[in-house]
């Protein structure tokens, strides 16, 4: 029987009724933590067990991830640092999970941006895109074909938005949002053709809307995107947006409520084998951070879990991942035993969490992004 090594990134509708599943692997970054106090990227078993801190990040090779690692079609992962290469203004990086090998590939500077924020993707072309924040300037999309040619894709503005924080959307077009700018100044909704570089801007949140969002589109099953806002929609706490590429049409879902129910999601959502939605926000009866479940045919949210500090962690910032074991695993960005963080294994048949693992700052220390998965199946 013939090993092969594949894998899966934020699964979010898929489902491998023909599969012999080895071990899973999880897989992520942290902000800070590690040697340097500068970030780690590190990997667990979906039990919790064998974790291993595979790569400190340093000032000379990029420091502070502000986001995910994905998996590329070459079989190394690549990601982003916020900071730290010889222009302090961040760098794109390579990772060989099976040798631990770290490359710069690129360091950002005046002239290609800087403090990229967000994860990238890759495009069915193979090349990568991702974001930019700073270096004097509202930002820009930017694009990189492997292995070394950098290109810029659109320049952000106040009129038609600027600080996008999450990651971009490919459905045909590129869908995107930014947590800055527009006509109200409270962020956009954008479409880029990469084909022509034609940016548009398909919504300007206005607050009632929706307001401030902090991440970016999931494609559901039913062929529509998903999104939250952080801030706006009827109460100001934020909202789920639901956008249908086939017609244009933009609904604001549900409205965030109140403190105790969940409030200023900045995660993307992420489909379960169940049919429902998931994601995370602040709030709950402890005030740590809740995890909800979307109903997309009634447009229902519902609280399914509170996180508490010490016990089961505390500000979620990242997203939920759907594993191949039908399990959602995330992270806190702080609380748990060492009040750094901790990450988790969520099961959406019977809403039970199971903390997986305490850090401490060496091993890692408030993650932004999310974990990914890497898992070995045999046919």
């Amino acid at each position: 029987m013939k090993l092969i090594t594949i894998f899966l990134i934020q699964i979010s509708c898929i489902f491998f009724s023909n599969l012999s599943y080895g071990q899973v692997e999880l897989w992520g970054m942290t902000y800070e933590g590690g040697v340097n106090n500068s970030g780690v990227i590190f990997k667990i078993n979906s039990d919790g067990t064998n974790y291993n801190l595979t790569h400190s990040f340093s000032i000379s090779d990029g420091i502070n991830p502000m986001g995910s690692l994905i998996h590329a079609t070459d079989g190394n992962f690549y990601g982003l640092t916020n900071s730290g290469g010889p222009n302090n203004l961040g760098v794109m990086f390579r990772y060989d999970p099976n040798n631990n090998n770290y490359n710069t590939i690129l360091n950002f500077d005046s002239t290609n941006g800087g403090r990229p924020h967000g994860s990238l993707i890759q495009r069915v072309s193979g090349a990568l895109y991702g974001y930019t924040t700073g270096n004097g300037s509202n930002g820009r999309i930017f694009g990189y074909h492997l292995p070394w040619l950098y290109f810029n894709m659109h320049y952000f503005d106040s009129l038609t938005g600027y600080l996008a924080y999450g990651n971009i959307h490919e459905n045909f077009f590129m869908y995107g949002l930014t947590s800055s700018g527009g006509i109200y100044g409270k962020g956009v909704f954008f479409k880029l053709n990469s084909y022509n570089g034609l940016y548009t801007v398909i919504l300007n949140f206005d607050g009632i809307n929706g307001a401030n969002p902090q991440n970016g589109f999931m494609s559901c099953s039913d062929g529509k995107l998903y999104a939250t806002t952080m801030n706006g929609g009827n109460f100001g706490y934020g909202t789920i947006m639901r956008y249908n590429p086939a017609i244009n049409l933009i609904e604001t879902l549900y409205s965030f409520i109140s403190p105790v129910s969940g409030v200023h999601p900045a995660c993307n959502l992420v489909e379960a084998n169940n049919g429902l939605l998931y994601g995370m926000a602040d709030g709950g009866i402890n005030n740590d951070g809740i995890i909800f479940s979307l109903d997309t045919m009634s447009g229902t949210v519902t609280k399914v879990f509170d996180f508490s500090s010490s016990t089961s962690g505390e500000s979620p910032k990242g997203s939920l991942i759907n594993a191949s074991d039908g399990k959602l695993y995330g992270m806190t960005f702080s609380g748990g035993i060492e009040w750094t963080w901790c990450n988790f294994k969520f099961d959406p048949s019977n809403n039970t969490y199971v903390k997986l693992l305490d850090f401490d700052s060496i091993n890692g220390a408030k993650p932004l992004g999310d974990l990914i998965e890497y898992i070995a199946l045999q046919e």
